[in-house]
């Protein structure tokens, strides 16, 4: 493992030195590359290879908001990452990439020696909390650029600073919580609310239909093509916590 992370840090280093926009790039032989932009702007790229959580991507974005380093966080491809064309439900530390990277994760491999760095996009089903899941064409390096994203996640909120390596597509904009930002309800039961498909404006009624709704669709005695176990789960408890915050208004754990 520590040869693929050595030669796609290499490979890595390489394409950024070509970049038309890149003063300057920085390593010491560690999994983050630090890049520096004629224009003044900073950049931090991390190669992560060990398990991650809302917690760790918490710390490394604030840590380098602290330095005004803009960040790019990049996966290993066979630690983390869903088949291509598999239907999966993202966690919530794949939710808080999506927003942060624009509907996509970026990933690397190394194949007998030759490294990619490419993305894994998500794109969400009608009607469902699950996403198919897209391995496309290693990404051009040379074309990084910077931005500012506002996140609105139940458990991931702010203004951050991202490095990227295409524009975000627009219609990824949807998770960016506008709608559940207006809503007077508690913000950790958005998460629940999105789960279900719905608007946290939604009332019982309209819960209970969103409920039956997915339960047929994927209640292990009524799926045959797959286990759905693990998304039926998600499905009872995100309805048990909605229906537990309407009736007495206390905040979901």
């Amino acid at each position: 493992m520590r040869f693929d992370v050595h030669t796609v840090r290499v490979h890595l280093v390489n394409e950024l030195l070509d970049a038309p926009q890149v003063k300057e790039v920085w390593h010491d032989g560690s999994d983050v590359v630090i890049l520096d932009f004629f224009s003044g702007e900073t950049v931090s790229i991390h190669l992560i290879e060990r398990f991650m959580s809302v917690e760790e991507i918490t710390y490394i974005f604030s840590e380098n908001e602290r330095q005004n380093l803009y960040t790019v966080l990049i996966l290993w491809m066979d630690m983390f990452m869903p088949h291509d064309g598999q239907v999966y439900v993202p966690n919530d530390w794949m939710m808080t990439l999506l927003s942060l990277f624009g509907g996509r994760i970026y990933a690397y491999d190394a194949w007998r020696g030759e490294p990619f760095i490419f993305n894994v996009e998500f794109t969400r089903l009608p009607n469902s909390f699950s996403y198919v899941i897209k391995h496309g064409e290693p990404i051009n390096i040379a074309y990084i650029q910077v931005d500012s994203v506002d996140i609105h996640l139940p458990y991931f909120r702010g203004v951050w600073r991202v490095g990227r390596f295409e524009a975000i597509p627009t219609s990824w904009q949807a998770h960016r919580w506008a709608e559940a930002e207006t809503a007077p309800i508690a913000k950790s039961v958005r998460y629940y609310y999105h789960l279900l498909g719905i608007p946290p404006t939604d009332d019982t009624q309209a819960i209970k239909r969103a409920y039956r709704d997915l339960a047929r669709q994927f209640h292990p005695d009524l799926n045959l093509e797959r286990d759905t176990t693990d998304e039926m789960q998600r499905i009872n408890d995100a309805y048990e916590r909605v229906l537990r915050y309407l009736e007495d208004g206390s905040k979901p754990n």
